[in-house]
């Protein structure tokens, strides 16, 4: 019981700043309640705008995604180059030897392992991509889960 009678003397003896702060606590809460609906609007928001809001606009997933595709389809194309390069190489060692068909052996084999660094380095960038797009997935669903628990605390 002593401790009610102490919180009775303390609200007693700091009535004045009790008082006051009553009047603005509603205001205050007002405030941090649309405080929290603007956070929670702006959350889901960027997390459309990095997952799309379902009505056929661009998202960065969807730029990031593109790149990947791009950055494939490249691939790809240097594949096949490559390709047809082996075959050129390869029925140029059938033909009779010579100085000069050396001479090309070695610059289509300098040319293939010039190609194939590129395809590294692609399939390098094509990972970064989708790793990006994948993050870009992820933080916007957080972001829209964060604005859906915004907008119910209001």
């Amino acid at each position: 019981m002593s401790a009610f009678f102490a919180l009775i003397k303390f609200l007693w003896n700091n009535s004045s700043q009790v008082l006051a702060l009553l009047e603005v606590l509603p205001a205050a809460l007002e405030a941090a309640g649309n405080g929290m609906v603007i956070a929670g609007a702006s959350a889901t928001n960027a997390g459309k705008l990095i997952r799309g809001n379902g009505t056929g606009g661009v998202n960065a997933r969807q730029v990031f995604s593109r790149g990947a595709d791009v950055i494939g389809d490249i691939k790809s194309q240097l594949v096949n180059v490559k390709n047809e390069i082996d075959n050129l190489s390869n029925q140029a060692l059938l033909a009779p030897v010579s100085p000069l068909l050396n001479d090309m052996e070695t610059q289509i084999n300098s040319v293939n392992t010039a190609i194939q660094s590129i395809i590294n380095e692609l399939n390098d960038v094509s990972d970064v991509f989708n790793d990006m797009g994948n993050d870009l997935k992820d933080v916007g669903a957080q972001l829209t889960s964060v604005g859906n628990e915004l907008r119910q605390i209001n």
